[in-house]
């Protein structure tokens, strides 16, 4: 990041976001290879949801039954891509920050605005009527 300017000490990227090195990105993107096209959307709705995110979330967001997406989810944890929250059924969390970054970042930014909506229109649905606004906001 360094050779690429990302830390120099220039204060006027201080405030924009570090673009993940394009080596870690090919990393991550060779481990999701094996997994179906299928299975890769399905992460990539949940990186968009964020580093931890919910079964129920992700099911309602997208709109696939539970039970195909614990095979999903199954399948992520036997590549190490994601990892079950001890102690809370239902919630995983990708295995490191990185992960979740790289998927998020292959997104296109108009596909990405339309998960985020669809995400927080399946917030709204599964806590209605109360509203968790602040995690609908972020969407």
């Amino acid at each position: 990041m360094s050779a690429e300017g990302e830390l120099a000490g220039d204060t006027s990227k201080a405030s924009k976001r570090l673009n993940i090195p394009s080596g870690v990105s090919e990393f991550i993107k060779r481990q999701t290879q094996p997994l179906s096209e299928d299975t890769r959307e399905i992460l990539s709705l949940a990186a968009v949801i964020g580093r931890e995110f919910g079964l129920k979330a992700l099911e309602g967001a997208s709109q696939k039954p539970r039970d195909e997406l614990i095979e999903v989810l199954d399948q992520a944890v036997s590549l190490e891509l994601v990892n079950e929250v001890r102690g809370t059924a239902g919630r995983y969390s990708f295995r490191h920050a990185l992960i979740r970054e790289a998927l998020y970042d292959a997104l296109t930014p108009t596909k990405r605005r339309r998960l985020h909506r669809t995400v927080a229109d399946a917030i709204r649905n599964i806590n209605a009527p109360e509203q968790p606004f602040a995690e609908i906001a972020f969407h």
